[in-house]
């Protein structure tokens, strides 16, 4: 499953969302003025896309030129959200005379940097290895995340400055 926003130039834009977000369009008010083409997908597994048994992230650099390659896109800029970052970096790796930019918004510490508090209480790093906690623990965020409302997103972050951000608007998307 593919979103694609025309723009009035020649740059195409991949835009890896992050996880586990639903396929969902940045409002234009988001992009303000720039004009360029915006494309997102589905991983495999997400929203109507069907799950891929055995995929790696690596595997993003494909799905992404078989996109591009549908839409007529030579080249194109990717940026990772999130959970998505990795995915824009696949791009970059194996994809190095197409992926002319990368860029990554609010990205993932690897797993060796040991970066475990935010996962507390939350599936994640500090799961992994642990099957049968790790999808206990990714029911328990299922079941959390369909039923959030808006006003309870500012109270996943653990910063003030990071809560007083997270806009009505922002929280709705």
């Amino acid at each position: 499953e593919v979103l694609v926003r025309a723009g009035d130039d020649a740059t195409t834009v991949m835009l890896h969302m992050g996880t586990p977000n639903g396929l969902v369009m940045l409002p234009d008010q988001w992009l303000g003025d720039h004009r360029s083409r915006l494309v997102l997908y589905a991983r495999p597994g997400y929203a109507r896309s069907d799950p891929q048994p055995g995929r790696s992230v690596a595997d993003a650099a494909a799905d992404t030129a078989t996109i591009m390659d549908a839409l007529g896109v030579e080249s194109f800029a990717a940026v990772g959200w999130s959970g998505g970052g990795p995915h824009a970096l696949a791009c970059a790796a194996q994809l190095p005379q197409r992926c002319l930019a990368t860029a990554i918004i609010a990205g993932l510490a690897p797993p060796s940097a040991g970066v475990t508090d935010w996962t507390i209480g939350r599936s994640g790093m500090a799961l992994l290895g642990d099957d049968e906690g790790l999808a206990a623990a990714l029911e328990a965020d299922r079941t959390e995340s369909v039923t959030m409302q808006a006003a309870d997103v500012p109270q996943l972050f653990t910063s003030e400055a990071d809560r007083a951000a997270v806009t009505a608007e922002l929280a709705d998307w």
